[in-house]
């Protein structure tokens, strides 16, 4: 049966104010009724006593950790720079193996200085393999995700497939509301990735005058203009995603939010098992 998680990044403004603490977002989260987390690796790492808040919560719950978020940027002007982003990396699979996750998104390269599109994503590719080996001794999956922040480099469906291709083994994070910022709409998208892809990233948007990124804003799940529904839907009759991962971007209580995200998710995955997909 398909799981449903969510990103606690977005959480990160909570808890960096003390407005929320980690055991009692994990408690909420649970109480919804999500199966998983997926939680950025920085925020297990640092301090390093947080990491076993998380292990004891996880211990006694049956939220599981579904992905391990690493901030990666493997491109830069120099050797250093780049070996930064594979120790980067290597952390992140260290904290995966900490709390039992299956799955790491290297994610975060961008372009600086003059650095073209093209050696950059030769430069993803170098951290990746770096990095593989590595993931595969500690039992862990690797992908990278089509990144919106960076619409040039790695967002593109054609973009993505290069660094899969270039990299065996290597899986993809589907992010349904990305693909938006390089022009492109993600249901012509699912044929030629689908076969590399292992979990979803479910977001909307919506046009806005007052936008928070290009020229939209985050919208509660099936109130936007990405067709999050129907591509839950395909990749459910595909059958080689098992785990659907919320991020919410709507402004406003994130906690209400990912209530509300949760409830929309079952009702599709619901729909999708009595329509037989």
């Amino acid at each position: 049966m398909a799981k449903v998680s969510i990103m606690t990044m977005v959480f990160g403004g909570l808890l960096q104010k003390g407005a929320l603490n980690d055991a009692d977002m994990l408690q909420a989260l649970e109480d919804m009724g999500y199966d998983g987390v997926e939680i950025p690796s920085g925020r297990l790492l640092d301090p390093p006593g947080r990491l076993k808040t998380y292990q004891d919560y996880l211990a006694g719950s049956p939220l599981r950790v579904t992905c391990i978020d690493g901030s990666c940027n493997f491109i830069g002007p120099d050797k250093a720079a780049r070996e930064a982003g594979i120790e980067a990396l290597h952390a992140a699979i260290d904290a995966a193996v900490s709390v039992g996750a299956p799955l790491v998104l290297a994610a975060g390269s961008q372009l600086s200085g003059s650095i073209t599109p093209e050696d950059g994503r030769r430069m993803i590719i170098d951290g990746l393999h770096a990095g593989l080996s590595v993931a595969r001794k500690a039992g862990v999956a690797l992908a990278i995700e089509n990144f919106g922040v960076a619409p040039t480099l790695q967002c593109a469906a054609a973009h993505c497939y290069e660094i899969l291709e270039a990299v065996p083994g290597l899986r993809f994070v589907f992010d349904t509301g990305n693909f938006y910022f390089c022009g492109e709409d993600p249901i012509d998208n699912i044929t030629l990735l689908s076969s590399r892809t292992c979990y979803l990233h479910l977001k909307d948007w919506v046009k806005s005058e007052a936008p928070q990124i290009a020229d939209v804003s985050g919208a509660s799940l099936g109130t936007g203009l990405i067709p999050n529904e129907e591509i839950v839907r395909r990749f459910l009759h595909a059958g080689q995603v098992d785990c659907f991962s919320v991020e919410i971007e709507v402004p406003g209580d994130k906690i209400q939010s990912a209530r509300r995200d949760l409830v929309t998710v079952r009702q599709w995955l619901s729909d999708a098992n009595t329509q037989g997909y």
